[in-house]
């Protein structure tokens, strides 16, 4: 009786052919597929879930217990928050219009009297290039304004910052945050905030 199965050895090399030439790399796309599909409907989920006014958006459940996939997106784009009772976080690249933030320009945000961030710590603004998200040097080093900045308010108890590549005429430096060249970001931040229902004003630019 003739046998026409194929030697011990051939099979062994189709099989490891197979595996390295047919298995392997549909495992590998797939994991690379799945790592990147999870982190964009862990963004989607932020996005979903983050209150949205004037221009600005605030990651409402990120720091808090809030389902498997809202928390892995919160750990890939907020790796670091607190909870929400301890510190809002409120982001923005859009002025009043939707039109996008540019250090060219001069904006302005203006809180009326008694709307300031409410908190029991402090408040702070930081600016950040919109395409690497980081603070940018300035011939200022001036990265921040916060209510420990002497901001000075106007004479009807509001208060105006000013946003801009250089100190608008009259305007106190106190009052004033150096932006970095083309699009940047702002971030506001609410440390041990007083009151979850508040909304930060449109940002404005100022008109030359």
């Amino acid at each position: 009786m003739t046998n026409n199965a194929p030697p011990v050895s051939a099979r062994k090399h189709w099989f490891r052919d197979r595996i390295w030439k047919d298995i392997l790399p549909g495992v590998i796309l797939g994991a690379i597929v799945s790592l990147f599909l999870g982190d964009i409907i862990g963004v989607l989920a932020i996005v979903r879930t983050s209150s949205v006014a004037n221009g600005w958006s605030s990651p409402a459940q990120c720091g808090i217990p809030a389902g498997f996939v809202v928390e892995g997106g919160c750990s890939i784009a907020y790796p670091a928050i607190n909870e929400p009772s301890e510190a809002r976080y409120w982001v923005a690249q859009l002025d009043g219009t939707r039109t996008a933030l540019n250090g060219a320009n001069t904006y302005v945000i203006h809180f009326a009297a008694g709307q300031t961030p409410p908190v029991q710590a402090f408040w702070s603004i930081t600016t950040g290039a919109a395409k690497t998200r980081v603070m940018t040097a300035n011939a200022e080093h001036k990265y921040s304004v916060s209510s420990h900045s002497a901001l000075q308010t106007n004479t009807d108890g509001s208060l105006d910052i000013y946003l801009g590549p250089s100190l608008p005429t009259g305007v106190p430096e106190s009052n004033w945050l150096p932006t970095p060249d083309g699009g940047f970001v702002l971030w506001l931040r609410l440390y041990q905030p007083t009151d979850q229902s508040w909304t930060p004003p449109a940002i404005q630019e100022v008109q030359k």
